[in-house]
């Protein structure tokens, strides 16, 4: 192939190789329309811009010819269509024609040739033009091209020169006496040279409307350039040898360059300096190849030293592999698919992760060795290698790379290897004509021989691993039983495999059978038929059971390959030798081109002496695809697919003149006949088409279209949609289709499942594909929605603000109780959060980069409150983690500071948060955010639990050291009192044992002993016994004046509240009370249990607290009663906290106010608004509920189905 072209509207496609011969193709219904040619190699060619002309060089000629019409590009409406009508011939060149480029208008255009000179041409007559030779340039000239105002041209020469033309007078002549029009023509206004280090200048491009101009060099460089300044705004190597092509795409984004000598196709982006696409094929023969377990990849191997994983959907290189030194002869896939073997002349085996892509492991012999063929146990233990230079097969196991064994019996170069699919023998094939079957897991290495007579070149097993089939030097394909170890049948392939004749040989094609042999052969998947292949271009297809020849394959039509050819042209034998083979190198007219580089002898195979050699049509390996519909081929061509799952791009039935995009998109727009519209776009199958049909049927009838569609249309149906479904952003959409077309058509599906098996396995990989994205997104969000569906509902918020309601959860995370923590657990005992039922009523909430920095509060309150639980072995923890909390305090009250709140918050923290915190967290705290109402209210809240994780730590931990500090305050009020005169407990006294002076321990011990607290309680809580006395008696006169403020607010609270006999007394303290807290007056002082003066005192105030806390119990009942939550949780909370702190965590009370906040949650979740269900969850349920029906289609029912619908769910 020589030139490729495509029309400015991209509807056509002419190719021409390199004899002139070309092909008209419509790209879109991907049809042939016309064989030409143009009698002669065509060296430039180029459309208008209008589309209505193209120009090619053809030798030193020019030849304009009309671009062939399409009833829907004509203008006029009527059917019109006359390929190739030449329009003109220009002659003026004196060599052959390099490039051509039109004018913006398609009135003129340029060509460049090498005889040194561009020239301007009109494409008709024009009033005073004359045509225009541009000569000047010492070489041969590559490119000419016009400006966007066509004001200048630029011509590129070989040798770097640009030339910068411009349509100007003579600066010489006199201008009062010659008239200025005679004078005025194209004239050299700049010169400029690329100067690369003597390179020369391979293809160059330019694109008038950004004036930028590309050039390749033969160095492997391309420069980039800006027009007319002649800017150089980068240059880049992307290749070791030349650079042959180069292209811009429309709007100049995009720079295309390809070098044939490597196969390198690459796609650059200037303005970013990356690159879009860097693809690259085997720049010398393939070996090998093997498809992936899941059918999806295919490796190849090739004597560039080169591995391969291609994608079988897109065709594009994934992967390459470099680190062997050597051709590579072999690969094998482990069963999984994820590690793949692979074997080299360089002595090396090697297993490769294609998850990491990496080489993991590699195997050597202790000698250096050439290996030809390897083969993997299925269960990737084990991995053996045949070489030409030993005749051992080696053994060695994946997991320690240690050389377990060496297989000794074969008496000539080992050419195959296969393990059975069982794993239970592996088999090997031989020069010496003979298969050995060895048994090499058993205690003895024995083999079983199989005679044959001639040379082994390659062995294959049944998928059952029941038969063997073996390919021989003369053409025979022999198959045999691996138990019995006898011979079943057997087919003589040579003259199946003959075909062709190379331009060396003497005889002809049909004679020439007797040296053609399968070198390749594999089974199907379900063992029925033997794909073989060989050094032919034909590939055979036989039937195991009949031994009959199914199909050949044709590899290659290509003529320029040796063996293509059934019949020689007499004209191309000379008394020489044949035509081919004469090297004509030497006679080029550039020094370049005729310069040889190659080293004497360093050309593989045949005849040292041989001056040229033409490539040969062989194919090289074979491989099944695991779904058996398809099988890929290594040959001189490259890498060949061939599928049984092609359908009909074209349907011909009931298709007359009427059926045309204009009338199909007539009958969806003014008709509303979707069915019809939709039958007319599969029998035009224009993809541009049938995806404006398809989006344009609404989706409320789907169901009815679907329903009356002729099943055969549905295969097509199935794949159009499948493909949608993974490129369309209609995911619904897409997924409605779906299940309508297995609704309505689900019978005929599955009666005919092996015509649409294809299809099937497409929509469910669409699917699967919508599944897998949407679990994995949920995965990476899962904590985001937890905390979004623990939030208590706020009506009142509006969209895009974070109410305070919303951070209930959070801030107060450091005071919920034991139930409410446990129903927020899992199973592995880290808090997740709350299992709300739905997302009623939630307003947006808008949230900085992170709602981790937010989620950090509750989790550290969260820490704190276990650690109070499990006091007192964690109160060194406590202290650290609540004095963390003050920090992050300390951190909020600098944010509110920074956006400007009140000065009476501002003071508020202040007083309760001290201490300094670091940038790097005031920085954390800045990418939140929340409206600053907002923030002021969560902060206060932080403050709130500061103020209860204080009061905690000042009191006590646990129950039991709640025992303990009762009677701790008991003695201190008895010391205070004068009757414990003679008291030991003193600070010199606490201090000498807290230094572990034991004499005065034991009597610090009677005397706690004497209070109540025993003995085996003092032992485990010294350290908290000696700390609290020691700040109480240092804080003694403090502590008393406190101790009788409260007490006398107390006393007078008490009598408030316990005058329910006298109303007027009661109605007094109501109206004093009735816009305050009944909890505030204790709350707001702390008040401590034991912070009266006597016992009595105690045990009174004590019994006013258990009442204060039963009122306010009874307003959270109220309030719920009235469905007002909010209130209800607040009052409730606050007698929770109360209880707490005065009666423990494990208190009747505290438990009591646990029960009713409980019953405040669930009459919270009941009242919320029913709303519709997530679109993540209606996709989920979708894509569940078609797994599992194309499973029942294709037969596959029972456990999968209900696995997928449990990992769905």
């Amino acid at each position: 192939m020589a030139l490729l072209s495509l029309t400015p509207r991209g509807n056509l496609l002419l190719s021409i190789d390199e004899d002139g011969r070309a092909i008209l193709t419509n790209v879109p219904r991907r049809i042939v329309l016309h064989h030409f040619s143009f009698k002669s190699s065509v060296s430039a060619f180029a459309f208008s811009p209008s589309g209505r002309h193209f120009a090619a060089g053809v030798g030193r000629h020019i030849e304009v010819w009309h671009t062939p019409s399409t009833p829907d590009q004509n203008a006029d409406g009527q059917l019109e269509f006359a390929p190739f009508v030449r329009h003109r011939v220009y002659a003026g060149h004196y060599d052959t024609v390099q490039s051509l480029e039109w004018s913006h208008d398609s009135r003129f255009f340029l060509s460049a040739a090498k005889d040194m000179t561009a020239r301007v041409w009109s494409l008709d007559a024009e009033e005073g033009f004359v045509p225009t030779t541009l000569a000047g340039h010492k070489e041969a000239v590559l490119g000419a091209y016009f400006t966007e105002d066509q004001e200048s041209i630029y011509t590129i020469s070989k040798d770097g020169a640009i030339f910068q033309w411009a349509y100007l007078g003579d600066p010489n002549a006199d201008e009062s006496t010659v008239d200025e029009d005679k004078h005025e023509r194209w004239r050299i206004k700049e010169r400029h040279y690329f100067l690369q280090n003597n390179a020369k200048v391979n293809c160059t491009a330019f694109h008038p409307a950004s004036n930028l101009l590309v050039a390749g060099f033969s160095n492997g460089v391309f420069g980039l350039y800006e027009m007319p300044e002649f800017n150089m705004i980068h240059t880049l190597s992307i290749s070791q040898n030349d650079i042959d092509f180069v292209t811009i795409n429309k709007t100049g984004e995009w720079l295309a360059f390809g070098a044939s000598k490597l196969g390198q196709l690459l796609v650059w982006e200037w303005q970013s300096e990356s690159y879009i696409l860097k693809q690259q094929g085997h720049f010398d023969s393939m070996n090998a190849l093997v498809y992936s377990p899941d059918g999806q990849k295919i490796v190849t191997t090739a004597d560039d030293g080169k591995i391969k994983v291609w994608d079988v959907n897109s065709g594009f290189s994934i992967v390459t592999f470099t680190e062997h030194t050597s051709g590579v002869t072999a690969c094998e896939f482990a069963k999984r698919g994820n590690v793949l073997f692979t074997s080299s002349l360089d002595g090396s085996i090697r297993a490769w992760d294609l998850i990491r892509y990496r080489n993991f492991r590699t195997f050597t012999a202790p000698t250096r060795l050439s290996f030809s063929c390897l083969a993997v146990d299925p269960s990737g233990e084990v991995v053996c290698a045949g070489s030409l230079d030993s005749f051992d097969i080696h053994i060695w196991s994946v997991q320690t790379g240690q050389l377990l064994d060496r297989l000794a019996g074969h008496e000539g170069p080992v050419s195959s290897l296969a393990f059975a699919p069982n794993g239970g023998v592996v088999v090997s094939g031989s020069w010496d004509h003979t298969v050995r079957i060895w048994s090499v897991f058993d205690r003895t290495q024995t083999s079983e021989p199989l005679q044959l007579q001639a040379d082994v070149l390659d062995v294959a097993f049944r998928p059952d691993s029941r038969q063997l089939v073996v390919s021989t030097l003369d053409g025979q394909l022999t198959f045999w039983s691996v138990s019995e170890a006898e011979q079943q049948s057997g087919v003589d392939g040579r003259r199946d495999v003959s075909g062709g004749r190379k331009i060396t040989d003497r005889r002809t094609a049909a004679n020439a059978a007797g040296n053609k042999s399968f070198n390749t052969i594999r089974y199907s998947s379900d063992g029925t038929c033997v794909l073989a292949g060989g050094n032919s271009k034909y590939i055979c297809l036989y039937s195991v059971s009949s031994l009959a020849l199914l199909k050949r394959f044709t590899v290659s039509i290509n003529l320029s390959l040796s063996g293509t050819q059934e019949f020689l042209n007499s004209a191309l034998l000379t008394k020489a030798g044949p035509l081919g083979l004469i090297d004509t190198q030497g006679e080029a007219s550039d020094l370049e081109d005729r310069i040889d580089r190659t080293l004497p002898g360093s050309t593989r195979g045949g005849d040292p002496s041989v001056r040229k050699r033409t490539p040969e049509v062989r194919v090289t390996g074979v491989a099944f695809s695991p779904t058996g519909r398809s099988f890929c081929a290594a040959s001189t061509e490259g890498l060949l697919i061939y599928s049984l799952d092609t359908t009909p791009l074209f349907d011909p039935i009931d298709l007359d003149l009427a059926v045309t995009p204009s009338s199909t998109l007539h009958v969806l727009q003014k008709e509303k006949d979707y069915l019809k519209a939709l039958v007319m776009a599969f029998r035009l199958n224009e993809a541009p088409l049938l995806k404006q049909v398809f989006e344009g049927i609404p989706h409320n009838n789907i169901s009815l279209v679907v329903s009356e569609l002729p099943t055969v249309y549905i295969p097509r149906l199935l794949r159009f949609v499948a493909m949608q479904t993974e490129e369309s952003p209609h995911l619904e959409f897409c997924l409605l289709w779906v299940q309508a077309i297995l609704i309505s058509h689900g019978q005929w599906v599955s009666d005919n499942r092996g015509s649409v098996d294809a299809e099937l396995r497409v929509v469910s990989r669409a699917v699967g594909k919508i599944r897998d994205e949407l679990r994995r997104l949920a995965d990476e969000n899962v904590y985001t929605i937890d905390y979004l569906l623990s939030q208590p509902v706020n009506k009142g918020v509006g969209n895009g603000v974070l109410g305070i309601s919303g951070q209930t959860s959070i801030t107060n995370g450091g005071t919920v109780d034991d139930e409410e923590m446990a129903d927020g657990d899992d199973k592995d005992g880290e808090w997740v959060g709350s299992q709300a039922s739905s997302l009623a009523s939630q307003s947006p909430m808008s949230f900085g980069y992170s709602i981790g920095d937010f989620i950090a509060i509750s989790e550290l309150a969260l820490r704190v409150y276990r650690s109070y639980r499990d006091a007192p072995s964690q109160f060194a923890a406590i202290s650290t983690e609540v004095g963390s909390l003050h920090l992050i305090l300390k951190d909020m009250n600098n944010t509110i500071q920074s956006r400007g709140h009140c000065a009476e918050k501002e003071a508020d923290l202040m007083q309760i948060c001290d201490g300094n915190i670091g940038k790097k967290m005031r920085w954390s705290w800045d990418r939140l955010k929340w409206h600053q109402n907002d923030i002021t209210e969560m902060r206060a809240r932080g403050i709130s639990n500061a103020e209860l994780l204080n009061a905690f730590n000042l009191s006590f931990t646990s129950s039991v050291t709640s025992q303990i500090e009762k009677r701790l305050i008991q003695l201190k009020l008895e010391i205070q009192s004068g009757k414990r005169e003679g008291s030991v407990i003193t600070v010199s006294s606490m201090q000498a044992a807290q230094e572990g002076d034991e004499s005065i321990w034991r009597e610090i011990k009677l005397e706690l002993e004497d209070t109540g607290i025993t003995e085996e309680m003092i032992n485990e809580h010294r350290r908290f016994i000696v700390t609290w006395v020691i700040n109480a008696i240092n804080s003694s006169e403090l502590e008393e004046k406190a101790v009788s403020n409260v007490r006398d607010q107390g006393e007078s609270e008490i009598l408030c509240n316990n005058n329910a006999e006298n109303p007027e007394a009661d109605s007094k303290n109501d109206g004093a009370r009735e816009d305050s807290d009944p909890a505030s007056d204790i709350e707001s002082e702390h008040v401590l249990p034991g912070e009266v003066d006597s016992e009595d005192d105690s045990d009174e105030f004590l019994k006013a607290a258990a009442q204060k806390i039963a009122q306010i119990q009874r307003l959270g009942r109220e309030a719920m009663e009235a469905s007002d939550y909010d209130k209800a949780e607040g009052h409730l909370q606050k007698a929770k906290d109360l209880a707490v702190v005065l009666f423990g965590v494990q208190s009747m009370k505290a438990k009591d106010c646990s029960t009713l906040l409980e019953d405040v949650y669930a009459h919270r979740e009941l009242s919320r608004d029913q709303t519709p269900p997530l679109k993540m969850a209606t996709t989920f349920r979708m894509s569940d509920e078609l797994t599992k029906y194309i499973r029942w289609a294709v037969g596959s029912r029972g456990a999968n189905g209900g696995r997928a619908q449990n990992d769905s769910s």
